[in-house]
């Protein structure tokens, strides 16, 4: 078998996180938000109710936000269509998109010599198909439950899991520019030349001034 050599690609990469950064809202909320309702209206009322269960837990601090999600893609699974995801995206969407950062990265989607990662800890059942509407090159999200040693795809996980694409798809280590809101990104931002905010909170803005990392301000609360 031959096997083709990598070849050292020179294309930036441009790292985008989805929630409250590409999309001006937590999708998963809205992802059992939708989900739920679909299921109590088709009456699949112990799912329902068993939802509203661990959702009140998380509540109470009694279980990780990583559990709760768990547990709803290991309940919901089998229960939704392509055409429930299709509909949740295009809702989502045209709903929440964050224009201004969209219209920045519109320029390097169509860059043939730019490639645009949506990096994101939502379940990739739907971000994957927000990142394709979108037309991203490729989508790293949180795997089904099905997948060996689930994590959710969080900060260093997320990490890892973007360096090892790059590495794989492009034979690279370097992340050219980051989009984020939030310091559970910090590992990437600092893998980053260029670091844009979305909307960050003072605790992000003082992180990344003592670390001493330069970075733009797309919005602000």
């Amino acid at each position: 078998m031959i096997t083709k050599e990598k070849t050292k690609y020179k294309h930036k990469i441009i790292v985008v996180d989805l929630d409250n950064t590409l999309l001006n809202c937590n999708t998963f909320i809205y992802w059992v938000i939708f989900i739920s309702l679909k299921m109590f209206l088709s009456f699949r009322l112990i799912r329902f109710f068993k939802i509203i269960n661990k959702i009140i837990m998380r509540r109470m601090k009694r279980i990780t936000h990583s559990q709760l999600k768990f547990y709803f893609l290991q309940t919901t699974k089998g229960y939704y269509k392509k055409r429930s995801i299709r509909l949740y995206t295009f809702l989502i969407i045209h709903v929440f998109l964050n224009k201004k950062v969209y219209r920045r990265i519109t320029k390097d989607i169509k860059n043939k010599k730019h490639i645009v990662l949506l990096a994101t800890a939502a379940p990739d059942c739907y971000a994957k198909k927000i990142a394709e509407d979108l037309r991203f090159d490729a989508c790293i999200a949180t795997s089904g439950i099905d997948a060996v040693d689930w994590k959710e795809n969080f900060k260093e996980t997320k990490l890892k899991n973007v360096m090892y694409y790059i590495d794989k798809m492009y034979n690279t280590k370097n992340i050219g520019e980051i989009y984020t809101d939030h310091e559970d990104d910090f590992s990437l931002i600092k893998k980053a030349k260029k670091v844009f905010l979305v909307n960050p909170n003072r605790s992000l803005i003082e992180i990344l001034e003592k670390s001493k990392i330069a970075f733009s301000i797309i919005s602000k609360k």
